[in-house]
């Protein structure tokens, strides 16, 4: 079997603190490559050389040229940036003034699918915290070279460092070492016997595929990190898709000694090693719990207000900015919502005779710019004093974008859907969540709504869980919600489009949970099911399935910030002026505007009336 390993280090990256491993790791981890029978191509930075994405790019054109290979391995060590959930990038040399030198990590293992190359693992040895502000908030490039994706599907492996939200440590004993890199080489090598599996064909061998380092890794390197008192907490985070049989990462044609190395690599794990036992051994007081898989079950507790408590947690991240654009054939004159009532007491129902509409609640809203006419505005306070607005489209608008500006300047796209009311929920300035439900006047899909409420509240718990995990659908519902097989369903993105014809949102989950795991083709099929329900798509379902092109898009632009991370699935069809805005995105689950954001959109809409 033909196979390449790309090896990529970076220690110096201007505005940040010097790595002093990273290029090591990567000359490393290309030794070992070699010593397997890898081809192997190192970039790596020095005093005198720097490391540029179109290096990789060129070099990546000519192994897909080649189409020679049957396995390929991309490892990354250096600096890392997450801006939000799911959309990161790694740090090239000039990434400081370039923002194409930074790689969009999702992207790329996006993009690997379609490379034609039935295996592809790829290794993130990079930090995965968020910013603060900083030069790295804009930009993106990409390592594989568009021209040259087809429609041959592989399958993708992926190994971080470290979950999101955490640094990948290095540290000092008698010297200088990553903690990921030199436990994966340790174990890759053979000396982690748990990590050994022997092959049934005859002449026998011993081999380490990513089942095996899905496994063991995540445990090794926790144990290490805890054997030299780091008081800083880091465990991998690692992604497999299914295929049978998996190929070897590394392969031996004797049975590896086992024996460890002297000065490297990481301890076995202490006897019945779990997470709870690692976190008594840390520092009182300093303990992370994000790594535990703990979903809360109070009984006295619905199912909303699980959503909400876990939805909060989320809400409370670093700010970051994330890459906004839009449509240009969607830009259309805006018109300014009028007609404000004061309404601060009542509660009744306010869309009988609508159909469409938003709710917002948690947040006071400023005002709402529409396609093609006036809205009216109701405000209102709701139970435990919480502050709501309904904006009610009439009926003879036929627009499906809209702009929600807030009162602390802030703003968000609205994605308008005929027969369905919008919910949006906010808390401290954050927004929580976005639902829709069908409208009354649509009876009989109010009536089934209202039938189907405790299954579409489980699959909306499921989805703010898996945002808790870092959006890993996967893995979120085989280890929590179907860990029993409880479900009847063979993926995350079928048990959450059960109810996509009743809330919308969920076939943007489900189409989000399929595109993780390849699964194109269940895109496809929600995208044909909803042609047939509703005339409008949403942005991000149509962008997933890759159809743009094809549909009446609701909203501007991806309505979670996840979406950020596909740029390069619609930079192609939006206009500079929404980029520009781009520059000013907050951080949190969803698509929202920072006020300089909103100035930018707001010159552009006032230009246009």
């Amino acid at each position: 079997m033909n196979k390449i390993a790309l090896c990529i280090g970076v220690d110096v990256v201007k505005g940040l603190t010097p790595l002093n491993k990273a290029a090591d790791s990567a000359r490393k981890f290309s030794e070992w490559a070699k010593k397997q029978e890898y081809d192997t191509e190192l970039f790596i930075d020095s005093e005198v050389k720097k490391v540029n994405r179109r290096q990789i790019l060129d070099r990546m054109a000519s192994i897909l040229d080649s189409r020679k290979y049957e396995q390929l391995i991309i490892f990354f060590s250096g600096h890392g940036v997450m801006r939000s959930l799911r959309n990161e990038v790694w740090l090239l040399s000039d990434a400081n003034y370039d923002g194409s030198e930074m790689v969009d990590v999702r992207g790329t293992i996006d993009m690997a699918r379609e490379a034609g190359i039935p295996h592809v693992l790829i290794i993130s040895d990079a930090c995965r915290t968020f910013t603060k502000g900083s030069s790295f908030n804009y930009g993106q490039g990409d390592i594989f070279p568009i021209s040259k994706m087809g429609s041959n599907s592989s399958t993708v492996d992926v190994l971080y460092a470290c979950r999101p939200g955490k640094p990948a440590l290095e540290v000092k004993e008698e010297e200088w070492y990553g903690v990921f890199a030199e436990t994966l080489l340790d174990v890759l090598e053979g000396n982690q016997p748990k990590s050994i599996k022997e092959s049934s064909d005859d002449p026998k061998y011993w081999f380490i595929s990513a089942y095996e380092l899905k496994e063991t890794l995540p445990d090794l390197v926790q144990a290490k990190v805890i054997a030299i008192g780091s008081k800083l907490d880091q465990k991998p985070d690692v992604t497999v898709e299914y295929i049978n049989p998996k190929p070897p990462i590394s392969k031996f044609n004797k049975k590896p000694n086992n024996g460890l190395k002297s000065g490297g690599g990481a301890p076995p794990p202490p006897p019945n090693f779990n997470e709870v036992t690692a976190l008594e051994q840390m520092e009182p007081g300093k303990i992370s719990f994000e790594g535990l898989v703990l979903l809360p079950v109070e009984k006295e507790e619905t199912q909303q207000e699980k959503i909400d408590k876990i939805s909060e947690q989320i809400s409370k991240g670093e700010p970051v900015d994330l890459n906004f654009s839009y449509n240009r054939a969607l830009v259309k004159p805006f018109k300014l919502a009028g007609n404000r009532q004061n309404n601060s007491i009542s509660i009744d129902f306010p869309f009988q005779k609508s159909d469409y509409g938003f709710t917002v609640k948690g947040i006071k809203v400023k005002e709402v710019w529409v396609e093609g006419g006036k809205c009216t505005i109701k405000e209102r306070i709701f139970k435990n004093k919480i502050f709501v607005t309904d904006i009610l489209i009439p009926s003879d608008i036929e627009s499906s974008n809209g702009l929600l500006v807030l009162e602390n300047g802030c703003s968000l796209p609205l994605a308008i859907l005929k027969g369905y009311i919008g919910v949006l929920v906010f808390k401290d300035e954050r927004l929580l969540t976005i639902n829709y439900k069908p409208v009354q006047r649509n009876e009989h899909a109010y009536r089934t709504y209202l039938e189907n409420i405790d299954k579409i509240e489980e699959a909306r718990s499921f989805v703010a869980y898996a945002a808790n995990e870092g959006f890993d659908y996967s893995k979120v519902f085989s280890n929590v919600f179907n860990s029993k097989n409880q479900f009847d369903f063979d993926d995350a993105g079928s048990f959450l489009r059960i109810g996509k014809s009743l809330d919308p949102s969920l076939a943007l989950y489900a189409s989000y949970a399929f595109r993780q795991e390849g699964k194109f083709d269940k895109i496809k099929s929600v995208l044909t099911y909803l042609r047939f329900d509703n005339s409008t798509i949403l942005f991000d379902v149509a962008m997933l399935g890759n159809e743009l092109y094809e549909h009446n898009l609701a909203s501007q632009c991806p309505l979670m910030s996840a979406g950020w991370s596909y740029q390069h699935l619609f930079k192609d069809r939006v206009a500079s002026e929404f980029i520009d805005s781009s520059k000013y995105l907050d951080t949190g689950l969803w698509t929202m505007f920072k006020p300089e954001g909103t100035a930018i959109l707001m010159k552009i809409i006032n230009q246009q009336i």
